[in-house]
């Protein structure tokens, strides 16, 4: 991300729509009913379903970036961001479910505590500037929700035989401000094909057996292009940051 040469005031739109490696073959939207109707299979079973699949838990990892400064300051003077990175601890995850025949429809809400972090110089940087004059930190908090959808494909005694995940929207989330808000994100492959993501609960990546067959996979150094629109209150330049990851699995 190429810095601005005049940034007196930064702004720091978080991209939460976990974009991650595999997010091609996807369906716009699935109406799933509202989650307000007693479930007749227990909620752990879809936990543990949920916890046990590696696209869904790829997202923590990527999304807590711990290690990305390595030094304290703070400071009031205009900078010039190097690199952005936050720290995330999560304090809650809810699971939503109603189930409906042989379709279960879960929301995930999770709560993160983390700090900002923004490397920074005083003076007009470059691709080539590596030395840093300072380290702002930002407390703050944020709510991540993400929609699964099991199917049921048979009846047994194992509850967690019964079911299997088919399908899961992209998380969404932001901080209590409404200051700053993204409205719309476009990713280009290579080949030209497009994902226009508008709402990330409502956009659903669907899944068949195997994965990787229907699923497919950008390739390392592989070039793909992100186009992110924001609406912001402030008039000065802002300065955006995406955070991505892939599957911890390498798909």
């Amino acid at each position: 991300m190429k810095n601005k040469s005049s940034l007196i005031k930064y702004i720091i739109a978080y991209v939460i729509l976990g974009l991650v490696v595999f997010i091609a073959g996807c369906k716009d939207s699935i109406n799933a009913p509202e989650m307000n109707t007693p479930t007749g299979t227990d909620t752990q079973v879809f936990k543990t379903l949920a916890e046990r699949d590696s696209s869904l838990a790829s997202f923590e990892p990527n999304y807590n970036e711990e290690d990305a400064m390595l030094f304290l300051g703070k400071t009031q003077t205009p900078i010039y961001p190097l690199r952005v990175g936050q720290k995330m601890r999560r304090v809650s995850k809810k699971y939503e479910v109603n189930e409906v025949g042989d379709t279960a429809y879960v929301k995930v809400i999770k709560t993160f505590e983390g700090v900002l972090y923004i490397k920074a110089s005083y003076s007009p940087t470059d691709s080539n500037t590596q030395k840093a004059d300072t380290l702002i930190e930002k407390p703050f908090s944020t709510v991540i929700t993400r929609n699964l959808i099991f199917a049921k494909k048979k009846i047994g005694d194992i509850p967690l035989k019964n079911w299997r995940l088919v399908a899961m929207s992209l998380p969404e989330g932001g901080t209590l401000t409404d200051n700053i808000s993204i409205t719309k994100l476009t990713i280009t492959f290579i080949n030209g094909e497009q994902m226009v993501i508008t709402s990330p609960n409502d956009y659903y990546l669907t899944r068949g057996l195997p994965i990787w067959k229907q699923i497919p996979v950008v390739a390392r150094n592989e070039e793909v292009m992100l186009e992110v629109e924001i609406n912001s209150a402030y008039a000065d330049t802002g300065f955006v940051t995406l955070t991505y990851g892939g599957n911890k699995r390498g798909l």
